[in-house]
C-alpha cells in the first residue's frame, strides 16, 4: 500500500504522511485497514512497539472529535479527511506524551489506568472526563465476547439517551473498551446515527490502525467484527473487559473518584 509522502500541517505539528487505507465490507459493517506505518508502533518520531500509548491516543481522539465537531459518517466508503487528520495528530501526541513520561520515569505501569491517562493528557481534554465505568466478565467464548460488549455498550448508550438536555454530552457518546491490555474507542454520533471504532495498533503484521463503522441499529454486527479483531487478528480471547464512558465536565479534576456501575450484563453466560 502506498501513502502520500508530502507532510501536511495540522493543528499540532507536521503530519509525516497522510495514510492510505483499504476499505472492506463485512455485511453492514465497514472496515478501513490503514497502511502498516500508520499505527502507534511506527507513525512519527516517538513511535515504537514498546510505546503502550493506545489509551492516551484514544482520549486525545475523543477530545478532538468533540472540540472540532468532526463529522464521523463515511461518504461513498471514504472516511472524512478531518477524522483521519485528528487520528494522525492523536497518535503523534499520544506517543510523545508516553515516551516523555517513560524517559522521565513517571510511569506507574507500562499500561495506563483510565485515571492516570486522563491526568497525563488533561490539558488536551478541554473538560472531557470519565462519566462511569463497568467491568465485564466473559464466561462463554462461543458468542460471549460480542454479546458482552454489545450489552455493555447498549446499557451505556441507553443511559446517555436518557440524560436531560443539560447533562447530555452534546452530539457524541464516547466509550473506551479496555481488553487484553489494549484500548479502543467507540464513538456514537447522534446526528448521523453511526457508531465508529478507532484502533491505533498494528494488525496482522501488514496493516496499521483500523477504523470500523456502521449504523447504530447494527451495533451487534459491529461488536461481532470487534470480536473477530480480538480472536482472529490479535489472537487474544479477553475474558475480562472494562468499558469506560466519557462525559463533558468543565472542571476536569486532576484527582477524582471513579464511578462504578454494575451492569446487568456484567457477566455473560
Amino acid at each position: 500500500m502506498e501513502s502520500i509522502g508530502t507532510p501536511i500541517k495540522t493543528k499540532t505539528e507536521v503530519i509525516p504522511f497522510f495514510p492510505s487505507n483499504l476499505h472492506e465490507k463485512q455485511g453492514k459493517v465497514s472496515v478501513w485497514w490503514f497502511e502498516r506505518n500508520f499505527s502507534q508502533s511506527f507513525y512519527g518520531t516517538f513511535a515504537s512497539r514498546q510505546c503502550n500509548s493506545c489509551m492516551l491516543i484514544m482520549l486525545l481522539v475523543a477530545s478532538r472529535i468533540r472540540i472540532y465537531n468532526i463529522k464521523m459518517k463515511a461518504v461513498q466508503d471514504q472516511l472524512p479527511f478531518d477524522l483521519i487528520s485528528v487520528f494522525a495528530e492523536s497518535i503523534l501526541d499520544g506517543n510523545k506524551i508516553y515516551c516523555t513520561m517513560s524517559n522521565a520515569k513517571k510511569l506507574r505501569d507500562i499500561n495506563f489506568s483510565v485515571p492516570d491517562a486522563i491526568c497525563a493528557v488533561g490539558k488536551y481534554l478541554r473538560g472531557l472526563n470519565e462519566w462511569f465505568y463497568a467491568s465485564i466478565q466473559v464466561l462463554n467464548f462461543d458468542d460471549g465476547i460480542r454479546e458482552s460488549i454489545f450489552s455493555g455498550l447498549t446499557e451505556g448508550y441507553n443511559r446517555w439517551k436518557g440524560c436531560t438536555a443539560t447533562t447530555k454530552t452534546e452530539n457524541y457518546l464516547f466509550a473506551l473498551l479496555i481488553a487484553s491490555k489494549r484500548s479502543v474507542l467507540f464513538v456514537f454520533e447522534e446526528k448521523s446515527s453511526t457508531v465508529t471504532v478507532l484502533d491505533s495498533h498494528e494488525h496482522l503484521g501488514v496493516y496499521g490502525s483500523i477504523v470500523v463503522q456502521t449504523d447504530i441499529k447494527n451495533l451487534l454486527g459491529l461488536c461481532q467484527s470487534i470480536e473477530r479483531m480480538f480472536v482472529d487478528v490479535s489472537e487474544s480471547c479477553p475474558y475480562r473487559m472494562e468499558l469506560s464512558f466519557l462525559e463533558c465536565n468543565e472542571e476536569n479534576p486532576l484527582v477524582y473518584i471513579r464511578k462504578f456501575i454494575p451492569f446487568a450484563s456484567s457477566i455473560a453466560y
